[in-house]
């Protein structure tokens, strides 16, 4: 579990401001990705990395590999489209 913690934090310190903005948002909706819940609004505010990971597998638990590897999925996707851009 440490390893993927790490992963995360990982790439959210490479998230631009806004791109983090964009990620908390995509955390508070419910079942944006099947079967996961939102995290509530008022946790995410003033969250910062280390604390979004920390809300993530406390909101995720036992699906947290599960939601790692769908939003690196998600994230590799983006990173790529934006290097076809530049």
């Amino acid at each position: 579990m440490a390893k993927l913690k790490e992963e995360l934090w990982y790439i959210l310190q490479h998230l631009k401001e806004d791109e983090l903005k964009h990620f908390k948002w995509f955390l508070e909706q419910e079942n944006l990705l099947e079967g996961f819940s939102g995290i509530p609004v008022f946790q995410l505010e003033t969250a910062d990395r280390k604390d979004t990971v920390d809300l993530m597998v406390q909101n995720y638990q036992d699906d947290y590999v599960t939601f790692v590897f769908c939003f690196s999925q998600a994230n590799q996707q983006k990173f790529s489209a934006r290097e076809m851009d530049q």
